[in-house]
């Protein structure tokens, strides 16, 4: 039943089906952590959907996707101080896993902590890398004025990049030109832009 309600949740369209095969997952066997947490994915209110999470996790505590979920709804609504012990058993029961870092790094960038957001960002891009995160690195280094890092970053995410991301990136290299004090080249940027 569990099995068949994650098929029904990556079928647009079919939630409805999704909750039925979860909640019966979950009668059946009530320890049964993944059908918690993939039925609190299907909840739309926050608090529901933590509610579940909290359960997977207390289920399975050694489980980094229960963790991470738990912890990123606890984020999401201003918890960060949870979020952040939650993080420390992620990394404890594996420490390679990639989304416990990306979890860190936010937390520690919107508490100013940049260059502990680097260093987090970087073992997240070791583990798993990908445009966005080669994105932050860039905007990180930027903001605290080392441009050499900054290009370096943007130079591997230019490298990465697809018609579909080219505007993130001109943004990116537009706002670097800014934070350096080179209006001229931002402008240059922004022009086509505009046209």
């Amino acid at each position: 039943w569990a099995a068949q309600g994650l098929i029904f949740i990556n079928r647009l369209g079919h939630n409805d089906e999704a909750r039925d095969a979860l909640r019966k997952a979950m009668e059946l066997n009530p320890s049964l952590a993944m059908a918690h947490m993939w039925y609190g994915g299907l909840m739309e209110d926050t608090q529901e959907q933590q509610s579940f999470y909290e359960q997977a996790f207390e289920l399975d505590p050694r489980s980094p996707v229960a963790g991470y979920n738990l912890a990123n709804v606890l984020l999401n609504t201003g918890r960060e101080t949870e979020a952040m012990a939650i993080f420390s058993k992620i990394v404890e029961a594996d420490p390679n896993y990639p989304n416990a870092y990306s979890l860190i790094a936010r937390i520690n960038s919107s508490r100013g902590r940049l260059g502990e957001a680097i260093r987090n960002y970087e073992k997240l891009y070791e583990l798993q890398p990908s445009p966005d995160v080669a994105a932050q690195l860039a905007r990180l280094w930027g903001d605290i004025g080392d441009f050499v890092r900054a290009d370096e970053w943007i130079d591997r995410l230019e490298q990465a990049t697809t018609p579909q991301s080219a505007g993130r990136l001109t943004w990116l290299k537009i706002s670097s030109y800014a934070a350096r004090g080179e209006p001229d080249s931002a402008a240059a940027l922004l022009r086509p832009m505009l046209d």
